[in-house]
């Protein structure tokens, strides 16, 4: 049977080879929710990783100097470039949840196409993937046939082109005097939104400070009811802009507009899942600012604890773990650590600061930290929160099946899970697939797919469909290592039609 093997790669790019004689390349991908370093090993004593320097002028969706871009992980090319390998290798529903974790990066990437994406099937790709998930449904004007050149007039793109050479090559000013125009009608909205937001940071830039809240107050209202996620990156920087202005009335009306927006900008029901935009909120939310109220019910649904303290202040500490939730998705651990320990400062009772420090411990093994990590997890087994007590036997199960220690990853795992009957816990469905792989490793086929099958329906019953399709790959891998062609058949068809959408 010809070898399907090349059709499966985890998102974070490493293939998935299960052989039960390398125990250790088992562990390492262990119900493909374990976190890992981002070269695949683990490494005790690795340093932090070096954040690129920070260069001189950043053109993007948080809007030149003021963006803090410095901690992400990936590229707008490399990010492209993985959208690009997944829909060769016909995997189109993880290109799509590739740009759901990236909203940010999908939206750079579509600012600096500037209409001229025809032909370009990644980029088409990428902006319809992000019209379906972060546009109004009733949206007119939409990326897709921005990239392709429609509604967009000559006088607009080059506006637009003039203003980032300026800025690029650091002439501020007259990238402020390029003149954007005023007349939309017939023009593409994201396109002219674009520019006047690129206007609002030239002028921002060249000390021009009434010209920049005018133009982000110009770009705002172009997209305020079609992209919520786009119009509150615009609006964040004109709440900055009236604070320096000195005008905090119209700072704290203005940020709150933009954190109702990105709130309500949801992606699975949750709020736009961009990192970058929720630590900017953090950062410059005004004084006498509250977050208001569709935030703060979209974080207590995401985020549990912080119960006793006042609104306001609980909302501040969720938004601050959930940027480090989101930091971990994307393999930002170093950025997630942050974030966790930011969120620490705020938490005062002993199940939160318990579940902080367990967040931190899962930072903590991504960047190849383990050794580290296993001090704070013993402590965390004897917490008196059942939830965290078994998070944390299930974390150190990994950490042994990553050293090939698999008895003892395989006992720590049935603490974890076993022990714990039909009760459920946050993370129970990516132990339970952890579970199902150290019985693989140590022989046991029957518990081993009882267990990967389990956590699979659970994935699927949680719409969490990236973790379904990385279990299903270790799924597949395990086959294909045995020789049976046929049950490897099976599960390849599984993801062939979840990848096809019909899954």
């Amino acid at each position: 049977m010809h070898s399907n093997r090349s059709k499966f790669a985890t998102t974070n790019g490493h293939w998935v080879v299960l052989c039960l004689v390398m125990a250790c390349q088992l562990a390492l991908l262990a119900g493909c929710q374990s976190p890992t370093d981002s070269a695949g090993k683990d490494k005790a004593d690795a340093q932090p990783q070096k954040t690129a320097p920070v260069r001189r002028v950043k053109v993007g969706a948080d809007g030149a100097v003021l963006g803090d871009a410095s901690q992400r992980a990936m590229t707008v090319a490399t990010f492209t470039q993985r959208v690009d390998r997944l829909l060769v290798s016909g995997r189109s529903e993880s290109a799509r949840l590739l740009v759901r974790t990236y909203p940010d990066l999908a939206q750079e990437l579509l600012r600096g196409s500037g209409g001229q994406g025809a032909g370009n099937t990644t980029v088409q790709f990428i902006a319809d993937a992000y019209d379906r998930q972060m546009l109004a449904a009733d949206a007119s004007a939409r990326w897709s046939a921005a990239v392709r050149g429609g509604g967009s007039s000559g006088d607009l793109t080059h506006a637009r082109r003039v203003i980032m050479d300026y800025l690029q090559r650091g002439q501020f000013d007259d990238a402020a005097d390029v003149s954007v125009p005023a007349e939309t009608a017939g023009l593409n909205r994201h396109l002219a939104a674009d520019a006047w937001h690129l206007s609002g940071v030239a002028a921002l830039l060249a000390n021009r400070r009434p010209k920049a809240a005018e133009a982000f107050s110009r770009a705002a209202e172009l997209i305020r009811d079609t992209d919520a996620y786009h119009a509150a990156l615009i609006l964040l920087l004109l709440s900055e802009t009236h604070d320096r202005l000195g005008d905090s009335a119209a700072a704290v009306r203005v940020w709150e507009e933009a954190v109702t927006l990105a709130a309500a900008a949801t992606v699975d029901n949750q709020p736009a899942p961009d990192p970058g935009l929720w630590r900017r909120a953090n950062r410059v939310k005004p004084a006498g600012a509250r977050w208001p109220n569709e935030a703060v019910g979209r974080f207590a649904q995401l985020v549990p604890g912080y119960v006793g303290q006042a609104e306001d202040s609980a909302t501040t500490s969720r938004v601050t773990e959930q940027i480090g939730n989101w930091r971990l998705e994307r393999r930002e651990p170093q950025a997630a650590l942050v974030a966790f320990r930011g969120a620490q400062r705020f938490a005062r009772r002993s199940i939160d600061l318990d579940r902080l420090h367990l967040a931190q411990c899962r930072a903590l093994i991504q960047l190849g930290q383990s050794s580290t990590a296993s001090v704070s997890l013993q402590r965390l087994t004897k917490s008196r929160h059942t939830h965290i007590k078994q998070s944390a036997l299930a974390l150190l199960g990994v950490i042994e099946l990553r050293r090939a220690n698999a008895v003892t990853g395989l006992s720590l795992l049935r603490k974890a899970v076993e022990s714990s009957g039909e009760e459920q816990w946050q993370g129970r469905a990516d132990a339970s697939a952890d579970l199902g792989l150290a019985y693989l490793m140590t022989g046991d086929e029957t518990r081993g797919l009882q267990w990967l099958h389990d956590a699979q329906t659970q994935f699927r019953s949680a719409n969490q469909t990236a973790k379904l399709l990385r279990s299903l790959e270790n799924e597949f891998a395990y086959f294909e290592s045995k020789g049976n062609d046929k049950a490897a058949e099976g599960v390849r068809q599984k993801v062939t039609a979840i990848e096809h959408g019909g899954g």
